[in-house]
């Protein structure tokens, strides 16, 4: 499945960062289920400068896609790790702007970001503890 996320994004290497998730406390991978099938994963990292905790990749398989699960999914994960989030989408990647901007809270924080040697992404801030 993580095959299938990076060809979606175009990338064409393997992802250093996954065993890292089984190592370090900071790292959060889950699997999401529907009907005891694998139809996705998101890896949930928590930076120490805050804390804040990012959405380091999301995935919902195709066949899975509008029929909430993934919104599903990312509602338990805000509710599991509540507090100061940041999600990055790239800004080529329409469907996941469109995505992460219906299940963040309605007061997020959008912005451009642009880094030399990295594709340009739209960074969302925002929090989801109980105010």
């Amino acid at each position: 499945m993580l095959v299938d996320y990076l060809r979606e994004l175009g990338v064409d290497t393997e992802y250093p960062y996954l065993p890292l998730y089984w190592e370090e406390p900071e790292r959060h991978p889950y699997f999401i289920l529907v009907n005891g099938k694998v139809a996705g994963f998101a890896l949930v990292r928590t930076l120490s400068d805050a804390p804040l905790f990012e959405m380091a990749e999301f995935f919902v398989a195709e066949s899975y896609r509008g029929d909430s699960v993934g919104r599903e999914a990312v509602r338990t994960l805000f509710k599991l790790h509540a507090g100061a989030w940041r999600v990055s989408t790239m800004i080529d990647n329409v469907n996941g702007q469109k995505f992460w901007r219906a299940v963040v809270p309605a007061d997020a924080l959008f912005s451009r970001i642009e880094e030399p040697g990295e594709a340009p992404c739209v960074l969302l801030l925002f929090n989801t503890a109980k105010r």
